[in-house]
Parts: C-alpha cells; sequence; structure tokens
C-alpha cells in the first residue's frame, strides 16, 4: 500500500467517532444547567445518572482544569447538594473527600435506581479560564461545573443549557439542538468548554471545514481581518500535521479588560484579550500570537499527549517530564508560524526570539533547573510564583521554545534540510493517537533519531535533561542568523556621559512600587544584593541618600559606577534598616538577533527552507540589526 493510501486511510480514521459515541444511543449521564439568575453569578446543576445498580455512588468534581497543572479545587464554590431517587425522595449522602459526594442509592443488578443530583455553584472566576457567570453571559469549563461518576467515565454524555431568551451557545460539542449537547464521554465534556450569552459569532472555512469566532465583550476588531488572519494560521499548522483532526472548531475569545492568556481544548480553544488590543498594531500581532500557540494544541496535547496525563487524572497532579515539548515546542511554533505566512515580519520574529533567549541567559536559575525537572515541578512551582523563582527555575515555555530550535536545527543539519521537527511532530501526531497512553521522553527521543537519520540523544542531554547553557549559537548560525550584544541606550545615559557600550551598575533586585519606595519583589543570586541581606518585601527608599520611588529605582540604579560603594536604607517590616554593598557590574546590553551580513549559499537555503520564504535581498532589510 502507498504511502499516500496509508496517510488517507489514517486521516479517516481520526475523524470517525467511537462505535459507542453514536448521538443516539442510550443518552448515558445527562447534564442540565440551569442559569435562570445569571445575575447573582450561580448556576443550578441537575446530573442524572440512570440504571444505578451499586448500593452507593461518589461523585466529585475534579482538583484541576486540563490546561492549566495547578490544583485549583473548584469544589469549594459548590454552595449547596442534594441527591434524590426516581420518585423525588431526598437520599442520605456524606462527603467523602474536599470533592467527594457519596450517596446511599441503594441499586442493584436486579433493581437498578435512576439518580438525581442537584447543586448549586458559584461562578465568579474568569482570569483562570474555569466558570464565569453574569447577566451577559456564562462561561463554563465543565472540568470545574460538571461532576464525575467515575463508573461511567466513558459512557456518552448529553448536556442540556437552560438560559436567557436570546442568548446563544458556542461549544465544540456536538449540538443535537440549539440547548442540547453530546459528548462521546467525560473527557470530550470536560475538554470543550461552553461560551453562553450575547456574544458576537463570526465563521469561515478552511479547506471546507466550518470555523467560528465567539466573542464575548467589546472591542475595535475587524470582522474580515480576524476570519483572514484566523484562517491562514490554521490552514499553515495544518500543512505541518497533514489534515486537521475535526470536524469544527470554536474559537471562544473574551474581551474584557485586565485579562489576558488562553487555554487549549479538544476541538475549541478559549482566549482572553483586552479591548486595547485592537487598537495598536503591535498588541495585535502579539494576540496572533496567542492564537497561533492554542491551535497548535490541537496536535501537541489535545491529539498526542505526554504519558503521565493520558489519561487524565482528575483528582491528583499528573505527572511529565515532557511540559517542555507540550508547552514549549508549542511556543517555539507559535511565532515561527506567524512568520511564515507573512503576520509578523522577519524583523518581528527576531525581536521576539531575542526577547526569549535575554529571558533566559538573564535568569539564575537556567543553571539549576533542567526542562525535565521544570516539567515535573510545574505543579509546586511554574504556577505558583515566589521571590526565589528566577532564582532556582527555567520556564518550559521558553527553554522550550529554545530547545525546540536547537533539536529543529539540529535535525536540518544532519539532513541536508530534507526533514526537521515538523517531521518529528507529523510522526508524533501519527504514533500517539488521542486516547493512547501517550509518549515518554524516550519515545520523543527515538522519533526525531529516527527522522534525523542518527541519535540524537547527546543534543537531548544537553538540551532537556541538564540544566545550562543551551548552543544557540551554533544553532541559528545554520540559518544565517547570529546572536550579539545590543547596546541599551537608557533614558539617562546623555546626562551622565555614558556611552552605550559601557558596563552598567547591577545590584540583582527586581522591584515594583511600594507604599513609600521601591519594595523588592525579587533578590537575584547573581547580584551583590542577594549576599548583602536584602530580602524579599523590603521597601528601599534611599540608596546613597537619594530618595528612591518604585518608579526611580532603575534610574538611581544607573547612576551608580560598576564597584562604587552604596547604601541602602529600606524598611523592614515596621524597623528602618541600612545596608551597605559594592555595586557589581552587568553588560549594558542585551541578546538580540540579527541576520548574518555575508551569508553562504548553504546558510540561505537552509533559511529559505525553514522560514519558507526567500532570504531578503534589499540591503535595508538586513541592515537593520533584527532583534531585541
Amino acid at each position: 500500500m502507498t504511502r499516500l493510501a496509508l496517510f488517507l486511510i489514517s486521516a479517516w480514521l481520526v475523524l470517525q467517532p467511537s462505535p459507542r459515541a453514536h448521538a443516539g444511543d442510550d443518552p448515558g449521564v445527562v447534564f442540565t444547567l440551569l442559569l435562570n439568575r445569571p445575575q447573582t453569578q450561580t448556576l443550578r446543576v441537575v446530573m442524572e445518572i440512570p440504571q444505578l445498580t451499586s448500593t452507593e455512588a461518589a461523585v466529585s468534581m475534579p482538583a484541576w482544569r486540563p490546561g492549566r497543572y495547578v490544583i485549583l479545587d473548584p469544589a469549594s464554590e459548590v454552595r449547596t447538594f442534594a441527591a434524590f431517587d426516581a420518585h423525588g425522595t431526598a437520599l442520605p449522602f456524606r462527603k467523602s473527600d474536599k470533592a467527594t459526594w457519596t450517596i446511599q442509592a441503594d441499586g442493584t443488578a436486579q433493581s437498578p435506581v435512576d439518580l438525581r443530583i442537584e447543586y448549586e455553584i458559584y461562578a465568579n472566576e474568569l482570569n483562570l479560564r474555569t466558570r464565569h457567570v453574569d447577566a451577559t453571559h456564562a462561561f463554563l469549563d465543565a472540568s470545574s461545573v460538571c461532576m464525575l461518576y467515575a463508573p461511567r467515565r466513558a459512557d456518552p454524555v448529553h448536556i442540556r443549557i437552560e438560559a436567557p431568551q436570546g442568548w446563544r451557545v458556542s461549544t465544540g460539542l456536538e449540538a443535537l439542538d440549539d440547548r442540547t449537547f453530546f459528548a462521546r464521554d467525560y473527557d470530550i465534556l470536560v475538554d470543550s468548554p461552553l461560551e453562553v450569552g450575547m456574544h458576537d459569532l463570526l465563521e469561515f472555512q478552511v479547506d471546507g471545514i466550518p470555523h467560528e469566532i465567539a466573542i464575548w465583550g467589546r472591542g475595535n476588531w475587524d470582522p474580515e481581518r480576524l476570519r483572514r488572519d484566523f484562517a491562514d494560521i490554521v490552514r499553515e499548522q495544518g500543512a505541518i500535521f497533514g489534515s486537521l483532526p475535526y470536524v469544527r472548531y470554536v474559537f471562544q475569545l473574551h474581551v474584557q479588560p485586565g485579562i489576558g492568556g488562553g487555554t487549549e481544548h479538544y476541538n475549541s480553544t478559549i482566549m482572553q484579550t483586552r479591548p486595547s488590543t485592537f487598537d495598536s498594531p503591535d498588541s495585535y500581532r502579539g494576540f496572533l500570537g496567542l492564537v497561533s500557540h492554542e491551535f497548535f494544541h490541537t496536535w501537541n496535547v489535545k491529539r498526542f499527549r505526554p504519558a503521565g496525563i493520558s489519561p487524565y487524572d482528575y483528582a491528583h497532579e499528573n505527572y511529565t517530564r515532557s511540559l517542555w515539548m507540550a508547552e514549549g515546542t508549542t511556543s517555539y511554533y507559535d511565532d515561527l508560524t506567524l512568520a511564515r505566512v507573512g503576520l509578523i515580519d522577519l524583523d518581528e520574529y527576531m525581536k521576539r526570539l531575542g526577547r526569549t533567549i535575554d529571558a533566559l541567559r538573564s535568569r539564575p536559575g537556567r543553571e539549576v533547573q533542567s526542562l525535565e525537572e521544570s516539567s515535573f515541578d510545574a505543579w509546586i512551582k511554574f504556577n505558583k510564583s515566589g521571590p526565589d523563582r528566577d532564582n532556582t527555575t527555567v520556564s518550559f515555555y521558553g527553554k522550550g521554545a529554545l530547545a525546540s530550535l536547537v533539536i529543529d536545527m539540529e535535525i536540518r543539519r544532519l539532513t541536508g534540510n530534507e526533514r526537521s521537527l515538523d517531521d518529528v511532530m507529523r510522526l508524533m501526531f501519527e504514533q500517539f493517537p488521542h486516547g493512547s497512553d501517550g509518549y515518554t521522553p524516550e519515545d520523543v527521543v527515538t522519533i526525531a533519531s529516527a527522522v534525523a537519520g542518527t541519535d540524537l540523544d547527546p543534543i537531548f542531554e544537553t538540551c532537556v535533561r541538564r540544566a545550562g547553557p543551551l548552543p544557540l549559537e551554533d544553532a541559528l548560525a545554520h540559518v544565517g542568523l547570529e546572536l550579539y550584544q545590543k547596546p541599551i541606550k537608557g533614558a539617562w545615559d546623555d546626562e551622565l556621559g555614558r556611552t552605550p557600550e559601557a558596563e552598567r551598575a547591577y545590584l540583582g533586585l527586581k522591584v515594583a512600587s511600594g507604599n513609600i519606595g521601591a519594595r523588592v519583589r525579587a533578590v537575584l543570586e547573581d547580584g551583590p544584593a542577594f549576599d548583602a541581606g536584602v530580602i524579599a518585601d523590603d521597601e528601599i527608599v534611599a540608596i546613597n541618600g537619594s530618595r528612591v520611588e518604585g518608579g526611580t529605582f532603575e534610574q538611581i540604579e544607573r547612576s551608580l559606577q560598576p564597584g562604587q560603594d552604596a547604601e541602602l536604607a529600606l524598611f523592614r517590616r515596621d524597623e528602618l534598616v541600612h545596608i551597605r554593598l559594592k555595586a557589581g557590574s552587568k553588560p549594558n546590553s542585551t541578546w538580540a538577533v540579527r541576520m548574518v551580513k555575508e551569508p553562504t549559499a548553504a546558510q540561505i537555503r537552509a533559511f529559505e527552507m525553514w522560514m519558507d520564504k526567500p532570504w531578503p535581498n534589499d540591503e535595508d532589510d538586513k541592515d537593520v540589526g533584527l532583534g531585541g
């Protein structure tokens, strides 16, 4: 059989529902969500479990939601709980742990019972994208709304929505009518959030497959541009994997003040941004990076998933050493996608890449924590900020993206640019379908090595398993790019008579505006303040007698000379403390990326194969110093 025939059969199988997952089958568990008092930010849930054959039934609210690796405990907002049999008789129950209710149902195989559970939830959480209800809408991630009855986890689920007149529903679930939806099992249900309310709806198609953008909020967006730009992202990423693995896709978008971020789901995503996003070209391009990132997850995480988080354990932390690939590789492709389709130009792409490199090389934790360790400890470190975090951790997003770039370039170098990380992604998609046990770290090395035609274990040891630097200079050189230190011209350099190339004073402090001075957020281990005894939450009010405020700390720090003695006056709780130290030094520059001035023919070819566009010939394009 030809490779094309195998591909077509595989693609057809991906799109087929499970044999037991037809909407017309036994309805299984049924949820009814009642939004008849949205102004109170509450909703009532009715859960019906038919033909129960056990004497007890334990139902539980998941402790976390897929896509955010931190325990959220949404059960804390369950306001009331009750259970009834088919005749409306109340059944006794007990709370058996923080998120589980155990009901005395008295069902048997000979005499099964129908169980009806009713509970009320407070829904006032928007930023974490779990559940939010008000007079204009309801956003409901089922992992924080619909309880799990574990023995029926694989059974089909129906969900009904009772909402105010004029509200509509946008969700990735299969619609049976405008208020009733179907999921083939509980896992698909909790991976298909619902946006219910008065939202705008934009529609477009890619390869004949319908897509919709459901927008709650107000903003100055251009509907046609959104359709066009979203479609370009969908088309490019679909080409990487060879197919779009769904029959319909929904982009849910919240446009509200003070929010941002996104979460991937099975055939949908929820994204959040501020209204001002659409008033600035720079902000809008940043937003498209979010769109690109969340959509790439349609394959990377939502189809092929690391072992340890497949299948999900909704009650506990799910450990894996591969979040660097799940999130970091996705981060590598989000901006690369935009550059390939022209939604950002090469200058913007290099600026973003330079910022990521500078952030990593400015973080002391790069020498402490590996990407595998960062992935494993996500539950206790990544989503929990602390003043020592920069000293002991790296981001599996940022460093993961850079490690992916290094691996991509190594594959391209070894294969004469005939193979790449794109091929690794396709093979992962083919070999670890949704519902499998997931891939191991060893699987990734095996597939990447097969693509490269040689053992890539050494590069994974350097980039993934071990803390320390990445060989970025060599990787970038393959495609005619180079790292350099771009001088920072500060607002006060002219006044100080200092050239931009000079070293600058460095105390190793991150600060924010405090009550009367600059509040210390973090003390970096590579600066003199760490050993001198400055600690988090100290409030610096003066340096060498000059008053310090949150907005003037950097100016005063830059006024110092490297090696100069400095006395910090600060309040530690209610006590005035004086700390003396000697200012350290740091290059007055940031890491940035630019194109080499005289590329070889091999570099030009590699660049064009990677970026899918010609090497710029215009001298003005090459001389702008592409980067940070």
